[in-house]
């Protein structure tokens, strides 16, 4: 009994220590302060293994994908980025269970864009309620302007209904205009 309330206590305390560091970082973000070596804090594997156990424990209680995503999504983050971007890019992604919010399907570390439903220049933020995962190609297609690009994409993907109404509700909060499909 000593043993499991130990190892419960070192978990806690080993979770516990890194919220100031985070908490610090974060208030750093929120100031624009801009980083260029959080890699070496993040990539540490016992931070990625207490950042997976963790979200596989408080948020999702069931993933059902490939977790090495997750690792690829922590080391290609984009320095110009916030820390609450990072952090809820990956969050995103996770609760929809690795998927396009439009498509349905499972994406790879290549495929996945994170799509600001308001765009940062138009008074959107970095919150969670903020992003949605989207496939690389179908993000194209919610900022195209070009006739010729709308319609290679519409043609590539040969989209359902459910799925262009869910892509003019993306391209009206950007200020694009709805897509009209037969």
């Amino acid at each position: 009994m000593d043993k499991l309330k130990t190892n419960k206590t070192l978990r806690h305390m080993e979770y516990y220590d890194m919220t100031e560091k985070f908490d610090e970082l974060y208030a750093q973000s929120m100031d624009n302060h801009v980083f260029t070596d959080l890699m070496c804090l993040v990539s540490e594997t016992n931070n990625i293994k207490l950042a997976f156990r963790n979200i596989k424990k408080l948020i999702h209680k069931k993933l059902d994908f490939n977790p090495s995503i997750l690792m690829g999504m922590m080391e290609s983050t984009n320095i110009r980025r916030s820390v609450e971007y990072t952090d809820n890019r990956i969050s995103k992604y996770a609760s929809q269970r690795g998927k396009c919010a439009v498509l349905g399907i499972y994406l790879d570390i290549f495929d996945i864009h994170c799509h600001h439903i308001v765009p940062v220049f138009l008074g959107g933020s970095d919150k969670y309620q903020n992003l949605i995962i989207v496939h690389q190609d179908i993000h194209r297609l919610i900022h195209a302007k070009n006739d010729s690009t709308i319609s290679f994409y519409l043609n590539k993907f040969k989209l359902s209904q459910a799925q262009i109404e869910k892509i003019n509700q993306l391209r009206t909060k950007v200020k694009n205009s709805v897509l009209l499909v037969e």
